[in-house]
């Protein structure tokens, strides 16, 4: 199946934007007449494209195509980031541009093109919804912390090596 090949991570359920959306987005962006529409739309596509990770990976196989985020992986406390997480700042992006062009359809004078602009958004917007239940794993308490973690104060900071993410 498709979707079991897709590089996904279950903790980002929401980064898929979705084609009508995104649509939209280009639309807005495309028609948008404030510089700022178009400042966050690169914001945002700067973010997808660190969101991709350090290669390309394509139906679950590496192609070795080196990505920009590559250049950091290994700055100090930089390079600690999960690029995946840059989904949040892509879904922020994505967000803010289409408030702004709700916001310049409201100024448009009442009609077709106004009305078709809104429904469109609005149908479009609904694909962002999740179709199914989101999935949660349990986090499985480790038996040395289950027991109180004997020699550590509360003061005291972990990390588990190696780590999880999913």
């Amino acid at each position: 199946e498709l979707a079991g090949r897709l590089h996904t991570h279950t903790g980002e359920q929401g980064g898929y934007v979705g084609v009508a959306l995104l649509a939209v987005v280009v639309v807005a962006v495309v028609t948008a007449r404030r510089p700022l529409t178009r400042a966050v739309a690169v914001v945002g596509v700067a973010a997808w494209v660190l969101s991709l990770g350090v290669n390309l990976v394509e139906l679950g196989r590496d192609t070795g195509v080196a990505l920009p985020w590559r250049l950091v992986e290994g700055l100090p406390l930089v390079g600690e980031i999960e690029t995946m997480r840059f989904q949040v700042v892509v879904a922020l992006c994505v967000a803010i541009v289409v408030a702004l062009w709700l916001d310049a359809l409201a100024d448009l004078p009442a009609g077709g093109r106004r009305t078709l602009g809104l429904v469109a958004t609005g149908v479009a917007m609904l694909t962002w919804l999740p179709a199914n239940e989101q999935v949660a794993t349990p986090a499985l308490v480790p038996t040395f912390f289950a027991a109180g973690a004997p020699g550590l104060s509360a003061a005291d900071v972990v990390e588990t090596y190696p780590r999880s993410t999913g």
